[in-house]
C-alpha cells in the first residue's frame, strides 16, 4: 500500500510540474517576473489535497484548468499583473513574443499551397505569416490589452489569435504595401527570395563560367538594390499574382547578369542565336513551364524577349493566350512546329497532298506552305505583340 501511494503522489508532482513548466514555456512568466520560483510553486500546489483528488476523479484537462486557476489567482497576483503591464517596453516585447508564437500555429494548420509562400518560395521563411513587427503593430490594440479586462495571458493570446486569424495570411497586395512601408522584417526576407531567384538564373545563364559565384553575388546586389527602389519609389507593375512578381524579378536578374557579363567582356554560354523563331522552336527548352507564364517576363522593347514568350506559348499553349494567337491559323502553326522538328517542306507536301504530284505541283505546293507559314509567323508576332500592350501598356517599365 506504501508503494502505491508513494507512487500516486510521484505521478501528481509530475502533473503538476508538467502543466506549469508548459504555462511557463507558452507566456514566459517567470522571463517578465510574472512567477518568482516554479520549483516553490510546484512544491506548494503538489501539496493540495483537493487537486489530488481532482486528479484521481476527473480528466487531465480538468486538472489542467483547475492548476491554472489555482496558479493565477494565488501566484500570478492582480498586482504583479499590473506591474507588468505599467513597463509598456516589456508589455509590448512580450506580447510580439507570442504572437510570433500564435503566428507558427497558424502557419502549422495553413494549406502553403493557398498563400504567396508557393509562389515566392521563401523556404525555410515564410512571407504569409511573418511576424513583421509594422504590420503587428498595425493589428495590436495596445490600450485594449493594457485594461485590466484581460487578466491572464491565455486571455490576451486569445483575443490575438482572433486577430490574426482574420489578418493572415498576407496576400500580395498587402506583402507589397508593407515592402512600400520599408517593413524591415519582410524585406529581410524578400532579399532572400531575391538571391535564391539570382542563384537560379546566374546557373542557367553562366553554367560554364569558373567565376561565376562572383558575378552571381554582384548580380544579386544589383537586382536586390534596383528592386529595393523600384518599389519604394512606386515603380512597379500591378501584378495579378505571386508568379508574375518571381517572374518581374527573374527578368531584373537576367538583365543585370547580362549587363555584367557584356560589361568584363566575357564570353558566355547560353543560347544567343536566337533572331529566328524556328531556331528557337527547334532548341532544347527542357519541361514545359507553362503554369509559370507571365507577361511580365516580356520586355516588350526586347525582340528576344517576345519570341521567347511567343516559344513559351506555342509549346505550351497557356489557356487564353494560345487561343487569341492562334485563331484562324492553327493549320499553319501546326505545319511550322512540324517543320522545326525537322521535316521538309517536301515531306510536309506530300503528307497534306499526296505524292502522286508533278514536280509543278510539288514545288507550287512546298512554296505554298513555305509562304503560308512565313505569313503565320508574322502575324502569330503581331497578335502576342498586341496582347503584351493590353497587358503591360508600352512596356517602359
Amino acid at each position: 500500500m506504501i508503494g502505491i501511494k508513494n507512487q500516486r503522489e510521484v505521478l501528481f508532482e509530475d502533473c503538476v510540474k508538467e502543466i506549469i513548466t508548459k504555462e511557463d514555456e507558452r507566456y514566459k512568466l517567470v522571463s517578465v517576473s510574472l512567477l518568482s520560483s516554479k520549483a516553490d510553486i510546484i512544491k506548494h500546489i503538489s501539496k493540495r489535497n483537493d487537486l489530488r483528488q481532482i486528479k484521481e476523479k476527473s480528466s487531465f484537462s480538468e486538472l489542467r484548468n483547475k492548476i491554472i486557476e489555482v496558479l493565477y489567482s494565488e501566484y500570478v497576483t492582480a498586482q504583479k499583473i499590473d506591474s507588468f503591464i505599467s513597463d509598456e517596453a516589456l508589455f509590448k516585447d512580450w506580447i510580439i513574443r507570442i504572437s510570433k508564437d500564435i503566428l507558427k500555429r497558424l502557419r502549422l494548420r495553413s494549406n502553403p499551397s493557398e498563400t504567396i509562400d508557393k509562389d515566392l518560395d521563401p523556404s525555410p521563411y515564410t512571407i504569409a505569416f511573418i511576424a513583421s513587427l509594422t504590420f503587428l503593430c498595425e493589428l495590436i490594440d495596445w490600450n485594449k490589452y493594457q485594461s485590466r479586462t484581460f487578466n491572464t495571458p491565455e486571455s490576451i493570446e486569445s483575443d490575438l489569435s482572433s486577430v490574426y486569424a482574420r489578418k493572415y495570411p498576407i496576400n500580395l497586395d498587402k506583402f507589397l504595401e508593407l515592402l512600400k512601408k520599408d517593413d524591415a522584417d519582410l524585406w529581410k526576407v524578400f532579399r532572400y527570395v531575391i538571391y535564391k531567384i539570382t542563384d537560379v538564373v546566374a546557373y542557367k545563364y553562366l553554367y560554364k563560367l569558373n567565376n561565376k559565384d562572383d558575378l552571381r553575388s554582384e548580380a544579386w546586389m544589383r537586382s536586390n538594390e534596383k528592386i529595393y527602389d523600384l518599389i519604394l519609389s512606386n515603380n512597379i507593375p500591378n501584378f495579378e499574382t505571386g508568379i508574375h512578381l518571381r517572374n518581374y524579378i527573374w527578368r531584373i536578374s537576367v538583365n543585370n547578369l547580362a549587363n555584367l557579363v557584356k560589361k568584363k567582356n566575357i564570353v558566355n554560354n547560353h543560347i544567343e542565336d536566337m533572331n529566328d523563331i524556328d531556331k528557337m522552336l527547334s532548341s532544347d527548352w527542357g519541361e514545359p513551364t507553362s503554369g509559370d507564364f507571365s507577361f511580365f517576363d516580356i520586355d516588350i522593347n526586347n525582340q528576344e524577349d517576345i519570341k521567347l514568350g511567343l516559344v513559351n506559348v506555342l509549346f505550351n499553349k497557356p489557356d487564353g493566350i494560345y487561343e487569341s494567337i492562334a485563331k484562324g491559323i492553327d493549320d499553319k502553326i501546326d505545319i511550322l512546329l512540324q517543320h522545326t522538328d525537322g521535316k521538309s517542306y517536301k515531306e510536309l507536301a506530300e503528307n497534306i497532298y499526296g505524292s502522286n504530284l508533278s514536280l509543278k505541283e510539288q514545288k507550287q505546293c512546298e512554296d505554298n506552305l513555305r509562304q503560308g507559314v512565313s505569313r503565320a509567323k508574322k502575324t502569330l508576332v503581331d497578335r502576342f505583340k498586341d496582347l503584351i500592350n493590353k497587358k503591360l501598356g508600352d512596356g517602359k517599365r
